[in-house]
């Protein structure tokens, strides 16, 4: 199966909602060899929702990294969605319930920053 499309959201601190209208395409019988041509495929539309949360696993890190400043971050995100599919194909279309879990990885460049006072 394959998804594709534009995806429209709203995130705050930790958490995001988003939302998807995609194409999907879902082969239901591949072809067994290059000589026969037996494989059926399914195509139609999606609409999904899905909400997320950002759980830190480490600290925010700066770095200088290649001469610019950035903020190393690390998360695992969870995630929930539910999408609906219309295809062409009856028996191919419904509702899917889907739970995700992702190591995220982040380098976020520091645009403008200010150096603290030194006490002595």
């Amino acid at each position: 199966m394959i998804i594709i499309g534009p995806t429209l959201g709203y995130h705050r601190s930790r958490w995001s909602l988003a939302m998807e209208v995609d194409f999907c395409r879902m082969n239901l019988v591949y072809n067994t060899d290059t000589n026969t041509k037996d494989g059926f495929n399914a195509d139609g539309w999606s609409p999904g929702l899905i909400f997320a949360y950002r759980l830190p696993i480490f600290r925010a890190k700066p770095l200088y990294y290649y001469n610019s400043p950035y903020v190393f971050t690390q998360n695992i995100q969870f995630s929930v969605a539910i999408r609906q599919f219309f295809v062409d194909l009856p028996e191919a279309s419904g509702a899917m319930f889907e739970l995700g879990v992702c190591y995220d990885l982040n380098y976020r460049s520091i645009k403008s920053f200010k150096l603290k006072n030194q006490v002595n």
